[in-house]
């Protein structure tokens, strides 16, 4: 009993090719991702550096010996 292989099968081809869209369809949104948190990490560190600067310089016009 052996069955003859079918030349127009190409089952596995598109499985591969399937798998290998996915993966770099995942790995282009999993840049993207970090892309996008770099950026706004860089743009809230800005607005943490005033809001620590803030309270210094409060404490400073406050006290001027406590620093």
């Amino acid at each position: 009993m052996t069955k003859k292989l079918s030349s127009s099968d190409h089952t596995a081809a598109y499985a591969e090719d399937f798998y290998i869209g996915n993966l770099l369809f995942v790995g282009v949104f999993y840049l993207a991702l970090w892309i996008l948190y770099f950026l706004r990490y860089e743009r809230s560190s800005a607005i943490k550096g005033l809001d620590f600067s803030y309270p210094l310089i409060g404490r400073l016009l406050d006290e001027p010996e406590a620093v």
